[in-house]
This record gives C-alpha cells, sequence and structure tokens, in this order.
C-alpha cells in the first residue's frame, strides 16, 4: 500500500528524533491520517534491518486491535495475538495485544520478555489514556516507544504525557487532510446553552452520568428533542449517536423507535454475535441510526456516516475529538461535509472538531496552552454554529446582523417576588396553571414538578400540559418529548 506524503514525513521525523536519542516519541496524526499504516512501516522497516528484532503493539479496545491486525496485513506485515487465555505463538516477530491482558501476564510472568526476544519498538495506540503508564513502567528504558495518538492530551491532569515521552512529531493537521480531500469538514448544529456546566456534576475530571441523565431527562425543557433535531437538520441520514450510559442508550432509541425511525443500539451488554450482526447491518444501510455508549469511538470507520449525533457532554478533548472524527472520512464526490448535531455544549466547552490546535505547546505545557475556543453563534437562516465574528454564514452564504442579546422572556421577569407568599397560601389544587408556573419558578422547582401537578387534576392532562408550554415559552415538542421520556 503507498503511503501519502504527510505519513512519509512522518516516518522521516520519528526517525529523526531518534537518531536525536530520543527513545519514546508521541507521533501525533488526525483521526482518518492513518496512524496504523504509519507505524506498520515503521515496525517492518525495524524488522527488515535487524533479523533479530521484534515488535509489540498494544491497545485498549479490542475494535483497534482487529482494525490495527487488519491493517498490518495490507502492508504483508506478518504477526501474532497476545489474547487474553490463549497461548503465545513466540515464534512471531511481531505482536498485536491489548494493554491490560498484556500488563497481567507481565506480572504473572516475569521472564515473559525474555521469551518474546529482542523487542526493539513497542507502538501505544491511543497513548493519551493512563492504562498504558503501567506497562511503560516496565519496560525497558532502551526500548523504543512510539505513542500513537490523534490528541496529545494525558487523560490525567497530574500526570502529563511529557512525564513518559520526550518529544513529538506532527507531520498533518485537520485542516490540511481537508483541504488534501483525505477528511471532509463538519457542519455544526446544536442550542448554546448557558449554564450547562454548572448544572453537572464533575468528578474525576468528567461528568457524572447520573447528573447527565438527570439534566439530559429534562432536556426538553431547554430546546428541542434529540429526534427533532435529527429530522430537522439531519433527516434520512445515517447518524452515529453517542449517549451517555446504557440507560441513556436504551432510552433514546426507544424515542427513535417511537418517531417511525428504525435505530439500533450496541453496548457493552450487547452480545457479540447480535453487535456483529447490527453492525453488518448498518454497514450494509438496512437502518439509518446507529446509538452506543463508549463502544464505537475509537477502532471503527464508517466512511458512509453523514450525521455524529453527540448526546452526552464531556469535559475530554480526546474524546470529544473521537466521537466528531467518526464522521469525518470522505464517502465519494457526494459527501461535501457531515453534520454534527451537539446537544451537550461540546462545541462550546472544546471549540469546533477541524479547527487547528497547537498540539506541540500543549503537549509540552498542557494548562498553559489548554485550547480557548473561539466564541461562537447561530446562522439566524441555517441554524448551522459558526464563530461569532464571521460575517457570512460559510454554509448559506447569509449575510449576519449585529446580534443583540436576547430579553428575558417576560413571564418570567415580571414576576413579583412578592407574589410567593400569595401562592403559598393557596392550595395546590386551587391555583391556576398560570400560578403554578410562577410557584414552580419562584420555587425554583423544575418544570416537570408543575406536569406532576396537572396529572393530579381532573380535566384533560395534555391541554393542560400545552397551556403550561405556551406560558413558559417551551416549543410543542416538549410535551410530547417528556411523555416519550416518561412512558420509557
Amino acid at each position: 500500500m503507498q503511503l501519502r506524503t504527510y505519513q512519509y514525513q512522518g516516518i522521516s521525523d520519528l526517525r529523526e528524533r531518534l537518531r536525536a536519542k530520543h527513545t519514546r516519541i508521541i507521533l501525533c496524526m488526525p483521526t482518518g491520517a492513518g496512524k496504523t499504516l504509519s507505524f506498520g512501516h515503521i515496525i517492518k522497516r525495524t524488522l527488515a534491518r535487524d533479523l533479530f528484532a521484534k515488535a509489540l503493539i498494544l491497545t485498549d479496545r479490542i475494535e483497534l486491535m482487529t482494525q490495527t491486525g487488519g491493517t498490518l496485513r495490507m502492508i504483508d506485515l506478518n504477526y501474532g495475538f497476545i489474547r487474553s487465555g490463549k497461548p503465545i505463538d513466540f515464534s512471531r516477530r511481531c505482536w498485536v495485544g491489548m494493554v491490560e491482558t498484556f500488563y497481567r501476564r507481565l506480572l504473572k510472568q516475569p521472564d515473559l520478555l525474555q521469551k518474546l526476544g529482542e523487542i526493539k519498538v513497542v507502538i501505544f495506540d491511543e497513548s493519551h489514556k493512563a492504562v498504558f503508564r503501567k506497562v511503560a513502567a516496565l519496560l525497558p528504558k532502551d526500548i523504543i516507544i512510539i505513542g500513537a495518538t490523534a490528541t496529545p492530551i494525558s487523560s490525567s491532569k497530574k500526570d502529563p504525557l511529557k512525564n513518559l515521552f520526550t518529544d513529538i512529531v506532527l507531520p498533518v493537521r485537520i485542516g490540511d487532510l481537508i483541504q488534501q480531500g483525505y477528511l471532509v469538514g463538519s457542519r455544526v448544529f446544536g442550542p448554546i446553552q448557558e449554564g450547562m456546566d454548572k448544572a453537572l456534576k464533575s468528578k474525576g475530571g468528567e461528568f457524572t452520568e447520573e447528573s447527565q441523565m438527570i439534566y439530559f431527562s429534562d432536556m426538553s425543557a431547554r430546546y428541542s428533542g434529540v429526534v427533532e433535531n435529527y429530522l430537522e437538520f439531519a433527516h434520512g441520514k445515517k447518524a452515529l449517536v453517542f449517549c451517555v450510559n446504557i440507560r441513556h442508550v436504551e432510552l433514546t432509541t426507544a424515542l427513535f423507535r417511537e418517531a417511525g425511525i428504525d435505530a439500533r443500539a450496541v453496548h457493552s451488554l450487547t452480545p457479540t454475535w447480535q453487535r456483529n450482526e447490527i453492525m453488518a447491518d448498518y454497514a450494509a444501510r438496512k437502518f439509518p441510526v446507529l446509538l452506543n455508549c463508549g463502544i464505537l469511538t475509537t477502532g471503527f470507520d464508517d466512511p458512509a456516516i453523514e450525521c455524529i449525533i453527540i448526546y452526552r457532554a464531556t469535559k475530554s478533548l480526546p474524546l470529544y475529538f473521537q466521537m466528531c472524527g467518526r464522521g469525518s472520512r470522505p464517502d465519494g464526490p457526494g459527501k461535501k461535509h457531515f453534520t454534527i448535531i451537539d446537544h451537550g455544549n461540546n462545541f462550546i466547552r472544546h471549540g469546533f472538531w477541524q479547527q487547528d490546535c497547537d498540539w506541540k505547546a500543549i503537549f509540552q505545557s498542557p494548562p498553559k496552552h489548554k485550547p480557548r475556543p473561539a466564541p461562537v453563534k447561530k446562522c439566524p437562516d441555517c441554524q448551522a454554529i459558526i464563530g461569532a465574528s464571521a460575517q457570512i454564514c460559510p454554509y448559506c452564504g447569509t449575510r449576519q446582523s449585529v446580534q443583540k442579546k436576547p430579553e428575558k422572556k417576560a413571564q418570567f421577569a415580571l414576576i413579583d417576588p412578592g407574589r410567593l407568599a400569595i401562592l403559598e397560601a393557596l392550595p395546590l389544587n386551587e391555583m391556576s396553571i398560570k400560578d403554578l408556573s410562577d410557584y414552580a419558578f419562584l420555587k425554583k422547582y423544575k418544570p416537570t414538578w408543575v406536569l406532576r401537578q396537572l396529572r393530579l387534576r381532573p380535566g384533560d392532562y395534555e391541554i393542560m400540559a400545552a397551556q403550561f408550554a405556551k406560558i413558559r415559552g417551551y416549543k410543542p415538542g416538549w410535551v410530547w418529548a417528556m411523555q416519550k421520556f416518561a412512558r420509557a
């Protein structure tokens, strides 16, 4: 397989760093740039120059392991797998294995490295993840370690990558790949939500699943739901949806199916045979929407994907880039761009997926050079998210007017705080719908509290709920979405 120009450049840069006595180097290449092909050629050259040399490739996901193996076969690199519970073929000169499996074997078999032979180079695929640190600590210092990643930011703020690696090479950027036709750009849609980060709780540097589930279960009170946005911005397109957890996947899949959209899901509890069947049907375009959580962020390539729906929030820039990158592969001349529908404010938190990042500066000084996204706004015509300073929308060509801050909704601004004492004197069943709305607002209750009170009343609940939604200024689909979540 013929290498691309930037892949040759990456290999050349790595060799230059090795000549400068660096033995632990980051190979930073965007998703879709061909990192596996690049380090595969590095291994092939190493083994060709030294007939006694051995090589090892470690990944953290089974999907990455099988994907890596397929790429190595294309360049005629003979390899064996290191699998849990399976014997190792020590006659091989190159192995591909799961990092956790290899680590456990090292602990159980201290002589494993000697049995494998003279290992010259080890590849850490997705090396920004902390799991590789413990293996690195058990490897001899003279072994060359190349850490392949699209985002050289450690998953641990207390242990940056520069503690393990001494240099970095960056042969190509996302913008270059788009310009050269190897990737397509993105078009972003999503609500611009103020206060979302404050509403979510954090633990270990990431938003908690529990707080996200609470937030997204009430998401329709803030903006149109995930199904409505798909129908508006990507109707009929092949879409990949990233959710918070398994429960969220199941609830959201039910919403799509109840809306008449054939959607299916994979997660860690999906049996292997069923996952393979679903993935095969998705590849064959037998259904349009595939949902997952934590399964298809890496090691999954489908150029036919036209839409990425991020139905979660994340503080992790690598995770954000990985999710977006699943839609960036070109698929013939008809795919000019792919659509991102971001429900988690991630484009505000991290910026646009295709923005240029100074990864070398970030690698060398992570806190100091953390990317600072530029402010954004919505194009009033096509609703795409664009830079706040843009005078013309790059997607529809609409000239942008000066954006004024939206006025607060009158029904909230005109509520006299002294009215709370009056309302508290009234029994709940005697309050009007407007009274209930004002009371909930002044007491800082969620809108769903009002809906629960309305359910207890005689009469047509749907009509009363619609009246409440109108008072609050919510979109027409809000009541419908809340009912769907409740039933699911």
